[in-house]
């Protein structure tokens, strides 16, 4: 299964885009609209049009899409990563969350490097 796609949700998004022609069944890519023939065994996601970390729905009629894998890579890498990132940054300074900087050092903890006294 495909990364954040469960089966309901795919589900959905292929009920609503399902299409049809003279060679049968399709979903069109949501970005390029390249024909997606499930029964080839091509791969597609179910994606959301507006991330859920970036606050949409998980609604597959007005928020769901298929798309296609290189379309899915482009989108969730050039647009849903830098949003969702920023979306986290947000919060995590509303709450007063300090990330740690260096690392750990325990109380008397006394360090072996630094000037030779020879």
């Amino acid at each position: 299964m495909a990364r954040g796609s469960n089966t309901k949700f795919r589900r959905e998004v292929q009920r609503a885009y399902q299409r049809y022609d003279d060679v049968g069944p399709y979903l069109p890519c949501g970005r390029c609209q390249y024909r997606i023939r499930n029964t080839r065994g091509e791969r597609w996601i179910a994606d959301h049009q507006i991330s859920l970390g970036a606050g949409g729905k998980d609604d597959a009629e007005t928020n769901g899409w298929p798309l296609c894998e290189l379309c899915d890579n482009t989108k969730t890498h050039t647009e849903d990563r830098p949003v969702i990132d920023k979306c986290r940054r947000v919060t995590d300074k509303h709450f007063g969350v300090k990330q740690s900087r260096g690392w750990y050092k325990p109380p008397g903890y006394k360090h072996t490097w630094g000037r030779r006294d020879d």
